[in-house]
C-alpha cells in the first residue's frame, strides 16, 4: 500500500522489517527481493523524471469506466480501443445487468472513434457489431494499413483464443489466429508494417517464467514459421506483455513486470539487432511509468507520440487513454503514404494492390 501511494521510503521499511521479522518459511518471502528493487527504481525514476506531456484523450474516448488498450492506424486517424463502460445499444439493458465474475465489472466490449482533422476532435465511440454482453472482446493490434484488426475473446468458464477480423467484412466476423492459438494462454499481438514478422504472448511450455514474448516470420511460400522464444534480454521469469512493433521493424516496445520495474508492468523499448537478437530493454521513465501497472503503449510513425492507458490522477475512470509527447525520438522515422486508387475504366481493381 504504501509503495502504490508513492511512499517508497515507508515501503522498504516494511518490506525489510516483514523480510527480517516475519516467517522465513512464508511464501511472500520469495517476493521481498524484487518487492525491494522495484522499490529502488521507483525512488531512481521518480527522482529523475523524463520529460514527457501527457495528454488525456477527454471525454469523448474516455469514461467513468475502465478504457485501454488503444489501437491507432498509422495516419493517428482511427482508434480502436477496449472499454467496460455500459453500453448504449440495443443490449444495453441487458448489459447493465450483466458482469464478470472474475472482477465484478462489465464484460469487455471494442469501439472506433475516428478523428476530425480539422477540429483536432475525436468523434463520439462506436460500438462494434461483434461484441457481445456477455463475453469479453478485446483490442490487441492493428496492422499498418489498417485493414486487419486483432481480438483476444474471452468466454467465461470456456476457451480464450486470439482472433482477427478485416475491414472488407466491416469488422464483422471473427476468425481464430491459428498460428498463435493453442492450449495455453494467448493474449496479445503485434505485426510488423510489412506484415512478415508476428509477436505473440504466451505462457507456452518452453518460455522463462510466467508469460513470454515469442515471434513467427513468413515463410516464402506465404505460410507462418513456428513460434521462437526471443529469450533473454527480452523475457525474463517474470511476466512480460503487450508487445507493439514499431513500423521502423527495429523497436520493439513492451511491458514487464520484473525487477527492472518500478511497480507492477511498466514499459520498456529495445532494438532488434538482427533475426534473433535485441539489445538490453531501456525503462521509458517516469511519468509514463507508475507504480501501478502500464501497458499497451504504442508509438506514432515519426515517433513523436505515443499512446497507451494508465491511472493518473485527474482522470475521467479507472484507467483512462492518453498521448504522450515524447521529447527523444527512440525509433526510425517512418513516412505514410495515404491516397486512393483510380481504377479508371476497369471494373474492378487488379489483385495484389
Amino acid at each position: 500500500a504504501y509503495h502504490h501511494n508513492y511512499d517508497i521510503d515507508s515501503a522498504i521499511k516494511y518490506f525489510k522489517y516483514f523480510q527480517n521479522k516475519g516467517p522465513q518459511k512464508h511464501f511472500l518471502q520469495t517476493k521481498i527481493p524484487t518487492d525491494l528493487k522495484q522499490c529502488e527504481n521507483a525512488l531512481a525514476l521518480i527522482s529523475h523524471p523524463k520529460n514527457y506531456k501527457l495528454n488525456n484523450l477527454g471525454p469523448n474516448i474516455n469514461s467513468e469506466f475502465s478504457d485501454y488498450n488503444p489501437c491507432l492506424t498509422l495516419d493517428e486517424n482511427t482508434l480502436f480501443f477496449t472499454s467496460k463502460r455500459t453500453r448504449s445499444d440495443k443490449d444495453a439493458v441487458l448489459n447493465t445487468t450483466i458482469f464478470n465474475p472474475q472482477d465484478g465489472q462489465h464484460f469487455e466490449d471494442i469501439y472506433v472513434s475516428y478523428k476530425d482533422i480539422k477540429s483536432n476532435t475525436w468523434s463520439e465511440p462506436k460500438l462494434l457489431e461483434f461484441c457481445s454482453p456477455d463475453e469479453s472482446q478485446a483490442t490487441i493490434g492493428i496492422s499498418g494499413d489498417g485493414e486487419k484488426l486483432f481480438v483476444y475473446q474471452s468466454r467465461y468458464g470456456s476457451e480464450n483464443e486470439i482472433y482477427f477480423t478485416t475491414r472488407d467484412q466491416d469488422f464483422y466476423r471473427l476468425k481464430p489466429l491459428d498460428v498463435v492459438n493453442s492450449s495455453s494462454w494467448e493474449n496479445h499481438v503485434t505485426i510488423s508494417a510489412d506484415e512478415k514478422t508476428l509477436f505473440f504472448v504466451s505462457d507456452r511450455q518452453g518460455g522463462l517464467g510466467g508469460t513470454d514474448i515469442w515471434r513467427c516470420l513468413k515463410l516464402p511460400n506465404g505460410e507462418w514459421s513456428k513460434p521462437y522464444n526471443l529469450g533473454p534480454p527480452i523475457n525474463t521469469p517474470y511476466n512480460e506483455e503487450s508487445p507493439f512493433i514499431h513500423p521502423d521493424g527495429k523497436t520493439l516496445y513492451f511491458s514487464s513486470n520484473s525487477d527492472r520495474s518500478m511497480g507492477g508492468f511498466d514499459v520498456f523499448f529495445s532494438k532488434r539487432i538482427d533475426q534473433k537478437t535485441f539489445s538490453n530493454p531501456i525503462n521509458m521513465g517516469f511519468p509514463i511509468n507508475t507504480v501501478d501497472d502500464d501497458l499497451f503503449f504504442s508509438t506514432s510513425p515519426d515517433g513523436g507520440r505515443g499512446y497507451y492507458a494508465s491511472s493518473h490522477e485527474g482522470g475521467y475512470g479507472d484507467n483512462d487513454i492518453y498521448m504522450v509527447q515524447l521529447k527523444n525520438v527512440i525509433s526510425e522515422p517512418v513516412t505514410i503514404l495515404k491516397g486512393y486508387i483510380d481504377k479508371g475504366k476497369e471494373k474492378f481493381l487488379p489483385p495484389g494492390i
